[in-house]
């Protein structure tokens, strides 16, 4: 930043070099706007005085701009997702055969579980403040009606004011949450002997496909309840507080 001129010293007289540093670290630069650039934060524009060693000169930035930028960047991708999705309400899901979902709220399980489950959870656990995440603050208004609590957060953001903590619970609920769809331990003859033939010649035939498929029948067959959850974008959950 403050890019400066480089001179050189020739039969006593001081003579424009064609080259620039940068005044804060003295990095020297051919350009004077990267120079300029040099020590400011990609971001911000702003001098960076501290810099981590695997930041040079022209690429540095602070650590605050570069976790507002990706959370920026993170946002959109969720929003555009959000956007393309099928949207279905918690109500409608819970009356589903499987009522399991996904959701960033979530840590424990992968973020995996019962809808039911999930809505419980705010009203065992802690809260976190909608604006930023951090945990809020309980104060007590000085009033005497019966309505005197709320919460407040550092980020400014405040609760309004409540008896029971149940009556502000919705205000922390995910504005929505992913569906999942059941995958069950299943077993493909075509893919299996497709990957075993692989390495052998090119005219190779394998025997005994129809005991085979006999047999794989047999364990899908056995295995139709048995599998996983797995989170399904193309289906929005709304509307949680229904649960309520």
């Amino acid at each position: 930043m403050n890019a400066q001129t480089l001179f050189s010293l020739k039969d006593e007289e001081y003579k424009h070099s064609g080259i620039y540093f940068c005044s804060n670290c003295r990095i020297v630069h051919r350009k004077q706007e990267d120079a300029e650039k040099c020590c400011k934060c990609i971001y911000c524009d702003k001098l960076v005085e501290e810099k981590r060693p695997d930041q040079n000169g022209s690429y540095i930035y602070h650590d605050k701009c570069f976790k507002t930028e990706n959370a920026k960047i993170r946002n959109k991708f969720e929003e555009d997702k959000f956007a393309k999705a099928t949207k279905i309400t918690a109500k409608e899901w819970a009356q589903k055969e499987h009522s399991w979902i996904f959701s960033e709220s979530y840590s424990s399980n992968e973020g995996y579980r019962d809808i039911h489950d999930f809505i419980d959870q705010f009203g065992d656990g802690d809260l976190f403040c909608p604006e930023c995440g951090e945990e809020p603050e309980a104060k007590a208004l000085d009033t005497e009606e019966d309505k005197d609590n709320y919460l407040e957060c550092k980020c400014g953001w405040k609760s309004p004011p409540y008896q029971a903590i149940d009556d502000i619970i919705h205000l922390f609920l995910p504005k929505y949450v992913w569906a999942t769809e059941f995958e069950p331990v299943q077993l493909d003859i075509d893919r299996i002997l497709e990957n075993v033939l692989e390495h052998h010649y090119e005219d190779c035939e394998a025997k005994g496909y129809e005991e085979l498929k006999i047999a794989i029948d047999k364990f899908n067959d056995q295995n139709k309840n048995n599998g996983s959850y797995n989170v399904n974008y193309k289906i929005a959950i709304t509307n949680l507080e229904e649960l309520m």
